[in-house]
């Protein structure tokens, strides 16, 4: 989940040179990006503390 989480981010850095170079975008785009890193990171989390070892 966390490789999942560093390609998601990837790509968002990816998009902002892509927008900062006068690409074309939408602003659905953005915010669709947006909502895949968190949910990402949530399942990240949520599944981290469900497997963690317990000490």
């Amino acid at each position: 989940m966390a490789l999942a989480l560093f390609v998601l981010v990837g790509a968002f850095f990816g998009l902002y040179i892509h927008i900062m170079d006068g690409g074309l975008y939408e602003d659905r785009t953005i915010m669709a990006l947006f909502f895949r890193i968190t949910l990402t990171l949530f399942f990240a989390l949520g599944t981290y503390v469900s497997t963690k070892p317990q000490l």
